[in-house]
């Protein structure tokens, strides 16, 4: 049976007998929290337990089209603003299973869990990884002249072998079908210099040197783990600004962390600014459970696909995340 919703002052009339605080307190609470919200959704503006309150802006850009019937033509994407709301996961499945136990929002115990590092090393631009991604990498899409910067972030580890590639700091993300061994890793980031504009335009993890011989769209299991649902099988949505990769086990206690009131988000903000630059930055955050890798995406929100890079075997031997500003190898896959 549908029930109407309650109205803003029966909110603060529940609220104040289930706190024992005056009605009229409890409203002036609200009153600010939605002030607040308005004005913090530049940084995205967490509501505990519920979700994110966020303003979106994509600046307009040019891009080619790099495949299919019209590949080469020229693209125009406008700029766009908005206002967004991110349900947490937690929310989703509390709203359906009331008979859990709604965690304390306000313990700082999860935290102690995670490592955080911005450790980095750049690589020579002629080892035979970044040769296996197949491109010149002197040219944006669009036609402008780059220079390319590579860094390698050492100890990625995936404890299950189940990788989720996602939206770095909102929300969760499906695993992908395919699987790997477990063990530790390194991730390579690849950075296109564009005037003084730097962007992270590929970011990949090499799981063996052997020579690949054959790219493959990443896809991801139809377990509907993503929040909104997964609208398709090859893609992910990025409405944060940042990609990342990590293991499905540590992704979990990561989701935990995200929806408590703890300041996870606000830390790993405000790790990866160590390494900022405009516009990139990454961080890696160990767990017990494994690493998840966050990392700048390209020119910001959008949508991306993930490609394994296959070895003579038929075994992976990379994953990379294509932010859409270089053609490499996996561009010509339609």
């Amino acid at each position: 049976m549908i029930t109407k919703p309650l109205s803003p002052s029966a909110i603060a009339e529940r609220i104040a007998e289930n706190t024992g605080v005056v009605v009229g307190d409890v409203k002036k609470v609200l009153q600010a929290q939605a002030e607040l919200a308005y004005s913090q959704s530049d940084s995205g503006f967490i509501i505990p337990d519920i979700g994110v309150l966020r303003k979106v802006e994509r600046p307009a850009r040019t891009g080619i089209m790099p495949f299919g019937p019209n590949k080469g033509e020229k693209l125009v994407f406008r700029a766009k603003r908005k206002l967004q709301f991110r349900v947490s996961r937690l929310a989703s499945s509390m709203a359906f299973d009331r008979s859990r136990l709604i965690p304390d929002l306000f313990s700082t115990e999860l935290l102690s869990k995670f490592a955080f590092s911005t450790q980095a090393t750049e690589c020579s631009g002629d080892s035979d990884f970044i040769a296996d991604l197949g491109g010149s990498f002197t040219r944006a899409r669009d036609g402008k002249p780059l220079d390319m910067t590579f860094y390698q972030l050492p100890g990625f580890r995936l404890t299950t072998g189940r990788i989720v590639a996602a939206d770095g700091l909102i929300g969760s993300g499906d695993a992908l079908q395919r699987r790997v061994a477990p063990g530790s890793y390194v991730i390579l980031l690849a950075v296109a210099h564009l005037g003084t504009d730097e962007r992270i335009a590929l970011a990949a993890v090499r799981f063996s040197a052997n020579p690949i011989v054959k790219w493959e769209t990443a896809l991801f299991d139809q377990e509907q783990n993503s929040e909104p649902p997964r609208r398709n099988s090859e893609t992910y949505g990025v409405d944060s600004g940042c990609g990342g990769f990590s293991d499905e086990a540590v992704q979990e206690l990561v989701d935990q962390a995200m929806e408590l009131d703890i300041g996870f988000h606000d830390l790993v903000i405000a790790e990866a600014r160590a390494v900022y630059k405009s516009t990139r930055d990454w961080v890696h955050i160990q767990s017990p459970h494994g690493s998840k890798a966050v990392f700048s995406s390209g020119y910001g929100d959008g949508s991306y696909k993930s490609y394994f890079g296959l070895d003579a075997n038929g075994e992976a031997a990379a994953l990379v995340t294509d932010f859409q500003i270089v053609n490499w190898a996996g561009t010509a896959i339609p």
